[in-house]
């Protein structure tokens, strides 16, 4: 073998390792953090919503006491429920790139509502209307930023989108470019190839060493308790799926390699 095509194997053989490494990064995070069922799924396993829930409802009982209103007017306003439904939409938001806001009328009316009948029961003459009606958008801004976070992504709604985009663009032109590399590797009866995966193996876990070693990501705090705990467990899955990877490569380039070499021991006996 001529040094040109020594340089060539090795090149192709690199390239395509690392090709691989990139394929396998996209497919895990298009599989979680960029998988809008997979958020759901997570938020639902770590209860999420019911957390949320208490949260709402812990807020609007401290603000009321500072009111002087009675805890009654916060009976039956939303339930679990509504909750869910409530942060899946604003989940649907993002995703779908759009800027909308979620829906509180109905929230909004049972307040109205109890406050209506608080005060008929108690016989209470209300010479300000404006501060029932500060007193409702308070309550519906208590409920909004637990759901949409305190609109900590309403400006990157777009960036994530762009990101939704380069991604998929990226693994088609990835897939493409593996198959072409492998039609080549072919072609040019490279051998060794199960070097590829056993190489892509040993860089994605030294990736996930880099990760588990130099970033506190079990120790994230970020808006909320509620989200942050949600997210270390996202990003523990990313870490895991990584370290998965790494091993199922290593596995398929070890069995390769083997495999090579006794049929290169056969042919020399």
């Amino acid at each position: 073998m001529n040094k040109w095509k020594i340089i060539l194997d090795y090149f192709l053989k690199f390239l395509t390792a690392l090709i691989l490494i990139f394929l396998t990064l996209i497919i895990i995070f298009k599989f979680t953090i960029f998988n809008k069922n997979y958020i759901k799924n997570n938020l639902k396993e770590n209860n999420y919503y019911e957390k949320v829930y208490d949260s709402i409802k812990e807020n609007m009982e401290n603000y009321i006491i500072s009111s002087g209103f009675s805890e009654n007017i916060l009976d039956n306003i939303y339930t679990n429920k509504d909750v869910e439904i409530a942060i899946n939409n604003y989940i649907d938001i993002i995703f779908s790139n759009k800027k909308d806001k979620i829906d509180l009328s109905k929230i909004e009316n049972k307040i109205n509502s109890n406050i209506d009948e608080y005060i008929k029961d108690q016989e209470i003459k209300i010479l300000d209307k404006d501060s029932i009606t500060s007193l409702v958008d308070d309550l519906l801004k208590i409920y909004t930023n637990e759901i949409e976070l305190y609109n900590m992504f309403d400006n990157y709604i777009n960036l994530f989108s762009k990101l939704q985009t380069i991604l998929n663009i990226a693994l088609i032109c990835l897939l493409i470019i593996t198959i072409i590399l492998i039609i080549v590797l072919i072609k040019l009866k490279i051998q060794n190839l199960g070097i590829i995966p056993f190489t892509s193996s040993l860089m994605l876990l030294y990736i996930r060493f880099l990760i588990y070693n130099n970033i506190d990501y079990k120790n994230i705090l970020i808006i909320t308790d509620n989200f942050s705990n949600c997210l270390v467990q996202i990003v523990t899955k990313i870490v895991d799926l990584i370290l998965i990877c790494g091993i199922i490569l290593g596995v398929m380039g070890l069995i390769a390699i083997i495999l090579d070499s006794r049929k290169k021991n056969k042919k020399k006996e």
